[in-house]
């Protein structure tokens, strides 16, 4: 039986060992916390059941507990400077045991898994049973909503990667996936311009309509191009036009 109250008693517990006066820990502390509503809030727009709604909570929880171990270890929220925190949360939790701290009934442990270990990929592994993908789909609508949340609430410096460079202009390549409604690959962010867009670019990887409506009801899109704008400050003409015909399409396309 799923017991969401007693997997938060123990998430409690679990972070105690962490300093959480380090701005890295808190902010992830937060995040996962504001994951576990939201994807519960995704689950209830799906018309689940009360089980589903509370495993969607506890994965929504657990999903990003292997950022404790990379920030421990390295420092950085940068996988490909550290490790893959999603594999590094699976490991913790499946291979080194702590699930069983978290959560006493193993029914779910392969759909937790799974969930944990796709919300961060690139695209959901194939060959993923029903009940299954439908949590990995919905951790990553979650995940992706709450990062638009991190960028609003936390210090921009912190949650953009790539280099400040104040006359740099956006990638072309980043620019040509952008404007073909393509999620961005890391490998071609070079600057904070190109997450910039890289993050907005996640509206396109959305499976379902009623949580991208959610974006659009928050207005995430342009509060968030509002404030980055005010932080980081653009010499260059063109990367300001960019960035203001990637609010404009973005919000079009979410509309």
């Amino acid at each position: 039986m799923i017991d969401l109250e007693y997997t938060r008693k123990q998430f409690n517990e679990f972070i105690k060992r962490y300093d959480l006066k380090n701005e890295m820990i808190g902010l992830k502390v937060a995040h996962m916390i504001r994951v576990m509503k939201v994807n519960m809030k995704f689950a209830e727009f799906q018309g689940l059941g009360n089980e589903d709604i509370e495993l969607a909570g506890i994965i929504g929880l657990l999903h990003d507990i292997g950022r404790f171990v990379q920030i421990e270890r390295y420092g950085t929220f940068i996988d490909y400077k550290s490790i893959d925190h999603c594999q590094a949360g699976v490991n913790l939790l499946f291979k080194d045991g702590f699930i069983a701290y978290f959560v006493k009934d193993d029914k779910y442990y392969h759909i937790i898994e799974r969930a944990i270990k796709n919300h961060g990929q690139f695209e959901i592994e194939p060959g993923l049973d029903e009940h299954t993908l439908l949590h990995c789909q919905l951790i990553r609508d979650s995940d992706k909503t709450d990062i638009f949340e991190v960028m609003l609430q936390e210090n921009p410096d912190t949650v953009f990667d790539g280099d400040y460079i104040r006359n740099a202009n956006i990638n072309e390549k980043v620019k040509e996936d952008f404007f073909n409604n393509r999620m961005i690959n890391k490998v071609d962010v070079k600057t904070v311009f190109d997450d910039y867009v890289r993050k907005v670019a996640f509206i396109f990887n959305y499976y379902f309509a009623r949580n991208l409506q959610y974006v659009k009801e928050k207005n995430y899109i342009s509060r968030m191009t509002e404030r980055f704008l005010a932080h980081f400050k653009i010499d260059n003409p063109e990367t300001q036009k960019d960035i203001k015909e990637i609010n404009l399409y973005a919000n079009e396309y979410i509309s």
